[in-house]
């Protein structure tokens, strides 16, 4: 029976093998959960078949082993709770009748091993309910937790944005174009790249207020930022509400006579729009800009400040020229 034993377990314990190295992890959780049942269920009706067909004087004791291996395979492995319930139903289901039926068992102790397979079984399916219950909690609390944050950072991501743009327009506000900027200039990649600021001036704005209301006033500007984002370049180009009718553009890594051209392009985008400014005092009756541009290089003495305070000073003289032009200054060095 040694020689016969031996023959037995080996494919049972070859196939766990195998499924533990190869099979298991290659598989899709039915197929491994279904596979694993079956090599559970092998496994312990093959020790029951040996203590069964044995004639050793303590064999029939060894049934006590398939216990043990019923319990492993619910608690241990262990199965879902679906398949503990099928492994655990077929090898009680050929267990009990094998033991029952065996001759060579007195029916007390027959009863008696029945009686511990039944409570072993029934044991082992409890805690094994238990056990994938708990998975199924920590996995569920994990898988809460986890939208919860994806929720705050979203939360999070909604309110940075809304701190940083400003409502009426789309653009960013001006905390944030002067933290970008700065960044920018403080940036050792950014050394020696070309660089060039607009500061835009809707003209005559208040008295086109006053002439034509608050809410008009708010569409003017909204439509201003509109023309404005037709001219820029992509998302390198910042563009910011500054304050008021006011409007900033900073413009990195651009050649003098692209900064001409897009300048002059904003001025024209903003003019072919035709809203309707009549109450100006120069003659014309559209609304138009005014664009002070300052260009210079980072790194050869050009800090943002004096790029800020240039675009100012060119501003001012776009508007004392006439307004619905583009006024130029290049700075040296702050």
């Amino acid at each position: 029976l040694g020689i016969a034993a031996l023959l037995l377990r080996l494919p049972v314990i070859a196939l766990l093998l195998l499924f533990c190295i190869f099979v298991g992890p290659r598989l899709s959780g039915r197929f491994r959960e279904t596979f694993l049942t079956i090599v559970s269920i092998a496994t312990v009706n093959v020790f029951a078949l040996l203590h069964a067909v044995s004639n050793a004087p303590f064999a029939l004791y060894g049934f006590t082993i398939t216990i043990l291996a019923l319990i492993y395979g619910n608690t241990t492995i262990p199965l879902r709770f679906a398949y503990a319930c099928i492994y655990t139903g077929i090898s009680c289901a050929i267990m009990i009748p094998t033991i029952l039926l065996h001759t060579g068992i007195e029916p007390a102790l027959s009863w008696a091993i029945v009686f511990q397979i039944i409570i072993g079984a029934s044991f082992s399916l409890i805690t094994n309910y238990r056990i994938e219950r708990k998975v199924r909690l920590n996995y569920l609390l994990s898988a809460k937790e986890a939208l919860r944050l994806s929720l705050l950072s979203a939360d999070r991501e909604i309110l940075m944005t809304r701190s940083n743009t400003d409502a009426l327009t789309g653009f960013v506000n001006r905390g944030y174009f002067d933290r970008q900027s700065a960044t920018l200039f403080a940036s050792r990649s950014n050394t020696g790249k070309e660089v060039a600021l607009l500061f835009i001036d809707v003209d005559y704005f208040k008295r086109y207020n006053d002439f034509y209301g608050h809410p008009a006033g708010d569409a003017c500007l909204r439509a201003v930022a509109t023309a404005v984002s037709g001219t820029l370049r992509g998302i390198n180009d910042l563009a910011a509400r500054y304050g008021g009718e006011e409007f900033a553009i900073l413009l990195v890594d651009v050649k003098q006579d692209q900064v001409e051209s897009i300048a002059e392009r904003v001025r024209q985008a903003v003019q072919k729009q035709a809203m309707q400014h009549l109450n100006r005092s120069d003659g014309i009756s559209v609304v138009t800009i005014s664009v002070g541009v300052a260009y210079g290089v980072i790194g050869e003495g050009l800090t943002i400040d004096s790029l800020i305070k240039t675009a100012d000073r060119a501003l001012y003289t776009a508007k004392r020229e006439g307004r619905n032009r583009v006024a130029f200054r290049f700075p040296q060095a702050a």
